[in-house]
């Protein structure tokens, strides 16, 4: 159990920088997607389907 303001705060310095890391994965994540979404629907157009 954590029992001393330290801890606590230990703990929290660990899940904000977790956090952070996980908002830069996923921002490259959404960045990757609308890339792939992109270059499909440029394939469809090029190809002529809609």
């Amino acid at each position: 159990m954590m029992s001393n303001q330290q801890d606590i705060h230990e703990m929290l310095v660990q899940m904000s920088a977790k956090i952070c890391l996980l908002e830069e994965e996923l921002a490259d994540l959404k960045c990757r997607i609308e890339n792939h979404m992109q270059s499909n629907q440029e394939m469809r157009e090029a190809h002529g389907l809609y």
